[in-house]
């Protein structure tokens, strides 16, 4: 939904479907629940066969509310496809939105990739017709073997946000850790007990699909924010081991530590090779050391090639915007 907003800041219109776990957002133009995924699934005479068969299928026996949740998606998408002139994706690597493109390819309704994220080389070859990304990296890093169309344009979730706004005197001793479900939740509560002990206050923020109970049983502060902008807002300090949340807090001009002690030290992103990041800390001792001192460990004159240049962004967009539509018909 944030890079959809910018879009609408941005001028281009189009209509938001949230399929699936419940969403705190108000201006969706339609909201599908579990439940009536649930629905849609009974209501189709193939469903018992093909959850019967996936019972013995090694992948999809393990999966099968997931499986359930398709059937409910393709019968969903049958008809919002035909109500379609041109749909606009966001995610390009979950089985709801590869089935959704291969049943609007069936049905010849054009397709448009938006970047919703930083990726890395693991991501899928691009496949939608038209695919527009955010900066150099993301082109480097996306393979074209079909031949689609693509577009560098920037990531659009920092083309409506002014730096200014998140100005706040009173965070030079707040601590933002993010983590993700690799990460060793002992480890990150040995660095916030370190860090509380000399007067810090610490907020965990987990990824959302980290649900385990342990972020809230440490001793700190864990975020209920929606928005990572208002957690980066409300802390000068952002630690993490693997996470794209350093290009968010390089924007806003928070002091960025590289945990790698969390878990296994690697560059999923590219951030080091890339000279983003300058540094990573393998123990405790180390990065508290760095945050006490206050070390500047990124170089922010990099932070262009992994989110875009922001300027002219209304005019460049509305270019893109218009290049596929001439190309359509």
């Amino acid at each position: 939904m944030t890079v959809l907003r910018s879009l609408w800041v941005n001028g281009v219109d189009s209509k938001a479907v949230h399929i699936g776990n419940k969403t705190r957002e108000r201006d969706v133009d339609v909201f599908v629940s579990n439940r009536r995924l649930f629905i849609e699934a009974l209501k189709a005479p193939e469903t018992a066969n093909i959850l019967h068969n996936s019972l013995n299928d090694p992948v999809m026996g393990k999966n099968l509310v997931r499986v359930f949740k398709l059937i409910g998606c393709c019968n969903l998408y049958d008809r919002l496809l035909d109500q379609c002139d041109c749909l606009i994706n966001f995610n390009d690597h979950t089985p709801y939105n590869v089935i959704l493109q291969e049943m609007a390819k069936e049905k010849r309704v054009k397709t448009v990739y938006i970047q919703h994220a930083s990726v890395s080389i693991n991501f899928p070859p691009l496949y939608h017709d038209y695919n527009i990304l955010f900066s150099r990296d993301s082109v480097n890093k996306y393979k074209n073997d079909l031949g689609v169309k693509s577009y560098m344009l920037f990531d659009t979730r920092f083309s409506t946000l002014d730096p200014s706004d998140y100005v706040n005197e009173g965070t030079a001793k707040r601590v933002l850790i993010c983590t993700n479900m690799l990460d060793d939740s002992y480890k990150v509560g040995e660095l916030t007990d370190s860090l509380i002990d000399l007067g810090y206050t610490v907020t965990i923020r987990p990824h959302p699909a980290d649900k385990r109970k342990v972020w809230g049983q440490l001793n700190a502060l864990k975020s209920e924010n929606a928005s990572i902008w208002e957690d980066v807002g409300d802390n000068g300090i952002v630690v993490a081991n693997e996470s794209s949340v350093v290009l968010e807090a390089i924007y806003l001009d928070r002091k960025v530590y590289k945990a790698a002690f969390f878990s296994d030290s690697f560059d999923n992103y590219g951030y080091l090779a890339q000279k983003l990041l300058l540094n990573q800390h393998f123990s405790v001792e180390t990065l508290v050391d760095a945050i006490q001192k206050g070390k500047i460990e990124f170089n922010k004159d990099k932070l262009a090639f992994f989110i875009g240049e922001l300027d002219n962004c209304k005019e460049r967009l509305n270019n893109i915007i218009d290049d596929i539509k001439n190309d359509i018909g």
